[in-house]
């Protein structure tokens, strides 16, 4: 019974990383993580943002009744229910609108939502 104390914070700890919620933001087209991504719930002021990896814990913002905003900029803005969260397995794929846009006009060197054009001139 001496070791109760002891093991109760480990206990608490465990039990409170079981009930995190992590989502996983990334970018539609190439599938890699996008880091700094606001996330708000419609009805609160606070948000949080996406670390390196494109993973946040959203347990402290999310319930059943709320919806998700998750913006970036250059990218369309989300919004989803738990529910719709959850069906997703707690991975959000946002699209990029520039690369959207950029796609039409690429000429020479294109990458998403970078184009590169070059003009040579010369006198003889």
């Amino acid at each position: 019974m001496k070791k109760l104390p002891h093991l109760l914070p480990i206990l608490l700890l465990l039990c409170r990383m079981g009930i995190a919620q992590t989502v996983r933001v990334i970018d539609k087209t190439t599938l890699q993580p996008l880091t700094g991504v606001a996330i708000n719930s419609t009805s609160s002021t606070g948000s949080i943002r996406t670390n390196t990896r494109g993973r946040a814990d959203i347990s402290d913002i999310t319930s059943p009744d709320r919806k998700l905003r998750f913006s970036y900029i250059g990218y369309q803005t989300g919004i989803l229910t738990s529910a719709q969260l959850q069906q997703l397995n707690y991975e959000v794929a946002l699209e990029n609108l520039t690369d959207r846009y950029y796609r039409v006009f690429a000429s020479c060197i294109s990458a998403p939502g970078r184009n590169l054009m070059l003009t040579v001139r010369g006198r003889f």
